[in-house]
């Protein structure tokens, strides 16, 4: 690379250049697959992105960027995730301050599937979990969740694996006056739910602050901070790249973002319900959770300087964001 050409790189956060790099991959994907739409699309997917930057490097905001919001795009994958992280932790809030919750982590899966079986694996899945959220034994202890999907791949077999990742606010006596569901309790009423013969596998968690902490922090603020890692597996890409992206074999590639996009088109991976979206429907500022916030902010809200613009543009050739 010729010097002249380093002065134009700046630096950027690396988890976006990573991320654009994926996307051009998915890109050339189904440019191979021949959907020269979506190929075009992912391409251009944030080709251009514009910080508002405080100039003593107190403070970043992206203020605006061009995405194209595919399900199987790592860069808007990516920015879905950090911004329902966001949402889910404030709701959580929200809800810790209404009324006295306690909250658990739980995990719902099936057995792995071929790949010719995903699409109606995931319907049976999503018409299971509606009859489990309507089991009384459910409807008894837990006011409100959060529920994620996601879809891995076993390397070696090729077959899938879709389960579910749940944020379950349940009534703060849960522990105390018999309403208490061990694992085996939960994976029987998953059981039920799912109508098979096999025991699936199901892992609850009980989502509670570090004990070291407890002496130095309020209750509210410790059992937000223990949710945290909760909130971000919850609420993580439906697939992560690695599941698909392979940039040594374009054919498996080919495969199997060809299986994943057929399987995961029209479908609501991210849902809220109960006490989660009453609050979720009032806290929420836009209906569609891509659209940047373009309400721009003047002054560093560290040191109160004026904020600038700073743009920078997608260089193919070098495989890197330049400041422009």
């Amino acid at each position: 690379m010729q010097q002249s050409d380093l002065r134009y790189r700046n630096p950027i956060d690396e988890r976006w250049n990573k991320r654009k790099s994926q996307s051009s991959l998915l890109a050339q994907s189904f440019q191979r697959l021949g959907n020269f739409k979506k190929a075009e699309r992912v391409s251009y997917c944030g080709s251009f992105l514009q910080f508002n930057q405080c100039p003593n490097g107190h403070y970043k905001k992206l203020n605006w960027a061009n995405f194209c919001r595919d399900r199987l795009c790592p860069m808007c994958a990516w920015r879905r995730s950090l911004r329902y992280s966001a949402y889910i932790h404030k709701i959580a809030h929200e809800v810790n301050i209404r009324q006295p919750v306690r909250w658990l982590f739980l995990t719902l899966t099936v057995q792995n599937v071929e790949e010719k079986d995903l699409s109606t694996t995931l319907d049976h899945l999503f018409r299971s979990w509606q009859r489990f959220s309507q089991r009384k034994a459910f409807r008894q202890v837990v006011k409100g969740w959060f529920r994620g999907l996601e879809v891995s791949r076993n390397k070696d077999n090729g077959t899938y694996h879709p389960h579910f990742h749940t944020l379950l606010a349940v009534d703060s006596t849960y522990f105390s006056e018999g309403k208490y569901l061990t694992n085996s309790a939960w994976s029987a009423l998953w059981k039920q739910s799912l109508r098979v013969e096999y025991t699936p596998v199901v892992d609850v968690r009980i989502i509670k602050p570090n004990k070291r902490n407890r002496k130095k922090v309020n209750e509210l603020i410790e059992s937000e901070e223990a949710m945290i890692s909760a909130i971000v597996e919850t609420a993580k890409y439906p697939t992560k790249p690695g599941t698909y992206l392979f940039p040594w074999d374009m054919d498996t590639t080919d495969k199997v973002v060809l299986a994943l996009d057929r399987a995961l088109k029209n479908r609501r991976l991210l849902a809220f319900g109960g006490l989660l979206k009453e609050v979720w429907k009032e806290v929420k500022g836009e209906e569609n959770t891509d659209v940047i916030d373009e309400t721009k902010e003047c002054n560093c809200p560290t040191c109160g300087s004026d904020l600038l613009e700073q743009l920078y543009r997608w260089n193919f050739g070098l495989n890197s964001y330049i400041h422009l």
